[in-house]
């Protein structure tokens, strides 16, 4: 599994890092500019994010597993 193949953890850390920040990010525009919560919004900003990151270097890890299972995770009860 992703998870369990990541090098001493550190991209799952980052990966965490990285989902909290655009979960804070899309809070902030809901409470202050009025804005719906949107799972998409947050998906979507997480998956871009997640792609500056990598390219970045903070992340070592393919992101495709990842973003497969965020993916699956957020719409599991639609």
């Amino acid at each position: 599994s992703w998870t369990t193949t990541c090098h001493g953890g550190k991209d799952i850390r980052t990966i965490l890092s990285l989902v909290m920040w655009g979960l804070w990010k899309h809070r902030n525009v809901v409470v202050f500019d009025g804005v719906a919560p949107s799972a998409n919004d947050v998906l979507g900003r997480v998956m871009s994010e997640g792609r500056a990151w990598k390219a970045a270097g903070l992340i070592k890890r393919d992101l495709g597993t990842f973003f497969g299972y965020l993916t699956r995770w957020v719409f599991r009860d639609r």
